[in-house]
């Protein structure tokens, strides 16, 4: 075995000294950044943005299209080339930070990670996406000619290939199977029971499978280290830590249900306040927001 470069106590010392100048470099960053001024772009009563017409943005490019000329041919295969490379490079980058910030919090668990790792970043994307280019632009859903899909397409990438995506074909066959042929959908209102009960059979048959793979695969007891402590730990310990987990995220999901379903009387009472006004509405939501949290913190 190797020595480590560190001790012990070198290792705690670095740890939170690194912590400290992230925080420090953060605080500056957010310093210099809260000192940009913004000012509005002032058009002409009834104009455009940016060349853009009546029609949208189509109508635009077709106008750009229509005046190309040798010159402006190779510029624009060029700015696809530097797209293509620089573009999805700092968008792969970006998305494997926020994946490797997530496993922080999320332990070792790699399908996580870069669920949430991808979801942050294809989020900030597909926002960023949509607002400019749907929105302002009206340029459909994942044209290329918005430059905002490809960190958006990286993002989906990182997060339903890497990550839901990397348990194999095998369990998505089976899953599949569950879905189509034990749970035969016939009318649209029978859509919402059918996941609800593919969930908790799933929560179910993973909570036996995950002790079976526990009692079969790791030994009775054995010892963990954590900064220089020795703990003994039974088989059992672990499963319990997996299935609390497992079954709590089950009752986050109908919690969460519960409180933005239409179905159910939370949302119906945001919707009846609005009688009395947009500031009952607000204080509303937001006390129920508030409230909505509550059972998902206590653990």
């Amino acid at each position: 075995m190797g020595t480590a470069v560190l001790s012990e106590l070198g290792t705690e010392i670095l740890v939170p000294v690194c912590a400290v100048v992230g925080i420090v470099f953060s605080l500056i960053q957010w310093y210099l950044v809260s000192r940009v001024k913004l000012t509005a772009e002032r058009q002409a009563p009834g104009s455009s943005p940016a060349g853009a017409n009546k029609n949208g943005y189509n109508d635009y490019l077709i106008e750009e299209e229509e005046g190309l000329n040798d010159h402006s041919v190779v510029a624009k295969c060029a700015d696809i080339q530097t797209a293509i490379s620089e573009g999805m490079k700092i968008a792969t980058y970006a998305n494997a930070r926020t994946t490797l910030e997530a496993r922080k919090g999320v332990g070792k668990a790699f399908i996580t990670a870069f669920r949430v790792g991808g979801g942050i970043y294809t989020k900030a994307a597909d926002v960023g996406a949509d607002l400019v280019g749907k929105v302002e632009r009206n340029i459909p859903e994942d044209d290329p000619r918005n430059p905002a899909v490809i960190a958006d397409n990286v993002g989906d990438n990182v997060g339903d290939i890497a990550g839901m995506g990397s348990v194999g074909i095998l369990v998505c066959l089976i899953t599949t199977l569950f879905a189509t042929d034990f749970f035969e959908i016939k009318a649209v209102k029978e859509i919402e029971p059918a996941l609800k009960k593919q969930l908790i059979i799933s929560t179910v048959l993973m909570t036996v499978g995950i002790a079976i793979v526990t009692w079969i695969g790791l030994p009775s007891s054995f010892t963990i280290f954590n900064f220089g402590t020795q703990k003994v730990v039974k088989n059992w310990q672990l499963f319990l830590c997996v299935a609390v987990g497992l079954w709590l995220d089950l009752s986050f999901g109908f919690v969460t249900e519960y409180y933005t379903s239409n179905a159910y009387s939370p949302v119906q009472d945001v919707a009846d306040s609005c009688r009395t006004g947009a500031a009952t509405n607000v204080i509303f939501g937001l006390a129920l927001g508030y409230k909505s949290v509550i059972i998902p913190i206590l653990p």
